[in-house]
């Protein structure tokens, strides 16, 4: 062993791979372009406000969930998480709907608003409730999977074969569609967007039910400030602030990396955690790019926003701390139509705002080519931004009355925010949008055609987001091991 290993940026699966890595015996590195660990899973710092760029809602913070027990083996101990007894709350005109966690609170509210749709929504939260007893198999990648392994995997999830057969071709969209309630059918495509798997919406309805949702206490930053304690206690070397410019590649092999100043470090292999199109583009000169990429760039739907954040001198916690509001008129934001408008406040963590005062956010659906032309002129992207915040500003006061006059800290994050502090493309962080309809996308973890050089991260995942950024990094070294025929170690102190 000793092998070294250099890791390329310093995000959740990048961190995770570093971990792991060094717990199996690699010695690696990583090289991050930034200045703080995370990568996508940031947050920023304005007016003694600490702005949450990334989390809405993460996945395993109930201590019994095979989630839990993978963010507490990369360092991170959710015990602290808030918890979602109350997912958001929706306003409608003069209707009111309070999405609660529980399914059985749940139901019995859409049933007071949707009477009609009594048979299929108590068929929908039955099959939720279903899915809320299958713990996720996430130990491993199922590609590592034996005989015995597979044959304990469909034996446990043997429950979920007719819910499976019933919901995995269906859109949300679809399936909403048979609701005759039209506010029901809006409202579900607003918990889960509609192109998305209806299985998306059942699994987020389980974890919800058994609390395995909520927020970590510190946000994003400190979500990366954990893991990255964690990687340079188990021998890990973080290099911050250092940019690598290019992969060197010598006789079809990854043996390191270029960095931005000009220094060429060796290693054995290199793993890269970053944006796919900047691998392949920048990282790799477009000369690697695998086969069927171009196209996915291409054809693939992805997801942006904009992000209106706001500091306000005012206690918001008796608000609901998610409301989503339908808009009176539809209104022209960030190069679209909305005609809902979200706001979220973060009173129930003290280490996000000021005391008495309050951090509250609105993410805003963008179009990413609209704020591309817009940025070819500094006036006219800066005044976009301006009237962004302006509008997204009424609303907050006019729902809000009590901070009218209040807010004292404004700040506009865009999709091209996003791509010049990650090279993200597009600003899209959460990767491809791939629907049941779609055909299946080829995620490799190593390039077909260089050895020595493995990706992880949201693009080459089918499950999106920090819980599935974080498992690509664990699962490499998995695979490393398998491939080496040895035992995978999760923790040093069982070794």
């Amino acid at each position: 062993m000793g092998e070294r290993m250099i890791i390329v940026g310093g995000g959740v699966s990048g961190l995770a791979a570093g971990i792991f890595a060094q717990i199996n015996g690699y010695e690696t590195a990583i090289f991050e372009k930034n200045n703080v660990p995370g990568g996508l899973c940031t947050g920023w710092e304005r007016q003694g406000y600490t702005v949450e760029g990334c989390i809405h809602w993460l996945l395993g913070t109930q201590p019994d969930s095979a989630f839990f027990r993978a963010w507490k083996a990369v360092g991170v101990d959710l015990i602290d998480a808030y918890p979602f007894e109350e997912f958001y709350h929706l306003e409608d005109g003069d209707t009111r709907l309070v999405w609660y966690s529980n399914l059985e609170r749940l139901e019995d509210e859409l049933l007071v608003h949707a009477p009609e749709d009594a048979v299929r929504v108590k068929q929908m939260l039955a099959d939720a409730r279903t899915f809320a007893t299958l713990d996720m198999p996430i130990d491993q990648p199922r590609d590592l999977f034996g005989w015995k392994e597979g044959l304990q995997a469909l034996w446990s999830m043997r429950s979920f074969v007719r819910p499976m057969r019933k919901y995995q071709a269906r859109t949300v969209e679809e399936y909403c569609s048979r609701f005759q309630n039209t506010w029901l059918r809006r409202l579900l495509t607003r918990f889960i967007p509609g192109e998305y798997s209806m299985l998306a919406l059942l699994a987020t309805l389980a974890a919800l039910h058994n609390g395995d949702v909520g927020f970590p206490k510190g946000g994003a930053l400190q979500l990366a400030a954990d893991m990255a304690t964690r990687y340079e206690a188990v021998g890990g070397q973080l290099h911050l602030g250092q940019p690598v410019e290019s992969i060197v590649i010598e006789a079809d092999r990854a043996v390191g990396v270029k960095l931005q100043d000009g220094t060429t470090v060796p290693a054995d292999s290199v793993v890269a955690s970053v944006d796919a199109n900047h691998l392949f583009r920048h990282l790799l000169a477009d000369e690697h790019t695998p086969a069927g990429m171009d196209r996915n760039f291409r054809h693939l739907d992805t997801f942006t926003s904009c992000q209106v954040s706001f500091g306000v001198n005012a206690d918001l916690r008796s608000e609901p701390h998610t409301l989503y509001l339908r808009l009176p008129q539809p209104v022209n934001l960030a190069g679209l139509e909305n005609k809902n408008m979200n706001f979220r406040h973060y009173c129930y963590d003290s280490d996000l705002q000021p005391p008495g005062k309050s951090l509250v956010i609105s993410t805003i659906f963008a179009d990413y080519v609209h704020w591309e032309a817009l940025a070819q002129d500094s006036a006219a992207y800066q005044a976009a931004k301006e009237q962004l915040a302006t509008i997204t500003q009424e609303q907050l006061e006019k729902r809000f009355p009590q901070v009218s006059g209040r807010v004292e800290m404004v700040d506009v994050a865009t999709p091209l925010t996003y791509q010049r502090y990650t090279n993200v493309w597009h600003g899209s962080y959460m990767g491809w949008t791939i629907g049941p309809k779609e055909e299946p996308v080829q995620l490799p973890w190593q390039h077909p055609d260089l050895s020595g050089l493995y990706m992880v991260g949201q693009w080459f995942d089918s499950m999106s987001g920090l819980p599935g950024s974080m498992l690509t990094g664990r699962y490499l070294i998995q695979r490393l091991c398998r491939r080496e025929d040895r035992p995978f170690i999760v923790d040093p102190g069982t070794a």
